[in-house]
């Protein structure tokens, strides 16, 4: 088992941190913000998913475009 660089407690208090300082940074920075740490957590998750399936095996190129893909579809939903 891979043991993550990012815990889950981690990104979840970058999240939270976000929050707190919305209203300091104009929107694009803001949203840049929101969006790196969204795609640090899907790489998190997918490698977590891909973990010890030594049929699934997948570069880290591969990894990165589904985060990326992943993360716009869900950033690009309405909330």
């Amino acid at each position: 088992m891979t043991k993550p660089i990012i815990t889950e407690k981690e990104i979840q208090a970058a999240r939270e941190m976000i929050e707190r300082t919305r209203g300091q940074t104009s929107p694009e920075d803001h949203a840049t913000v929101v969006a790196t740490v969204e795609l640090l957590a899907e790489v998190r998750a997918l490698v977590s998913e891909l973990d010890g399936d030594d049929d699934d095996l997948v570069d880290g190129e591969q990894i990165w475009l589904r985060a990326n893909e992943r993360v716009r579809a869900r950033l690009r939903k309405p909330t």
